[in-house]
């Protein structure tokens, strides 16, 4: 399954904005053909008026490499992580 931020991206409206930020935690490589990668991702909407949202998220992926050799999603995990 892998996760999006559509329904983050379908809330903006006209004046908003939209903006993240991805820091890698932690990569392995599990196989020579699959990878394990955490990443710590923080997305912000800031509202045409208002004040932001600011959410932090710890995002799991496990990454594969097909026949074609182009990496594919086989997982995504996404939790929610306090904002500091």
């Amino acid at each position: 399954m892998k996760e999006t931020f559509t329904p983050i991206i379908d809330a903006i409206t006209v004046g908003a904005s939209f903006a993240w930020s991805v820091q890698l935690e932690y990569a392995r490589d599990l196989a020579p053909d699959l990878t394990l990668l955490i990443t710590n991702t923080r997305v912000s909407l800031t509202p045409g008026e208002g004040q932001p949202d600011t959410r932090r998220y710890r995002i799991t992926n496990l990454l594969a490499r097909n026949e074609a050799g182009a990496w594919i999603f086989l997982h995504q995990h996404r939790t929610e992580i306090s904002v500091e």
